[in-house]
């Protein structure tokens, strides 16, 4: 969904997850999910993750009773040990990093980046992210609004000057 705001102002739109109001399954409403192509990874490696996000017309004091969890999305990297037919991962779930991204953390109507680091898990040879809300309540409720995503990144831990597949003293020299 072309949501016609831009967060780095480069000129390409953010997307958003729309909330549409669910009656049969109050108080939440229906799932929304987004999915990146796969790309390949090695296992071991660190990956550096960064979204920009944006809360439009969702209360930073609603949340789920008994729970602690106020409105949001969840943004994943998750490795799997197959690379699909269309692009996307398959085979064997291997491992995930999730980041909860609740309104109370953010100031309403702004842009804000949120970083994040993940350990490509034993046998995650292919990766993708994931960003969604109301499909694993929780913990990502979104209960009214929308909320906006742009300018997501993933980054490799670049140090790596033997190519061992890891960062240590014999990179320093």
């Amino acid at each position: 969904d072309d949501a016609g705001d831009d967060s780095d102002g480069d000129g390409v739109s953010s997307l958003a997850l729309n909330f549409v109001e669910d009656t049969s399954s109050p108080p939440f409403g229906v799932g929304a999910d987004w999915r990146s192509e796969a790309f390949e990874t090695v296992p071991g490696e660190t990956l550096f993750f960064s979204i920009d996000v944006k809360f439009i017309g969702v209360s930073q004091d609603e949340f789920i009773p008994d729970s602690d969890l106020y409105e949001g999305i969840l943004a994943q990297v998750r490795s799997f040990d197959q690379l699909a037919p269309d692009g996307g991962t398959a085979g064997s779930f291997k491992g995930e990093h999730n980041v909860t991204l609740q309104s109370r953390n953010f100031t309403p109507s702004e842009w804000t980046t949120v970083t994040s680091s993940f350990v490509v898990p034993a046998d995650g040879f292919f990766t993708d992210v994931r960003v969604s809300t109301n499909l694993f309540i929780p913990p990502s409720p979104l209960f009214a609004g929308q909320v906006l995503f742009d300018k997501l990144t993933i980054n490799r831990l670049t140090a790596d000057f033997d190519d061992d597949g890891d960062v240590d003293g014999d990179d320093l020299s």
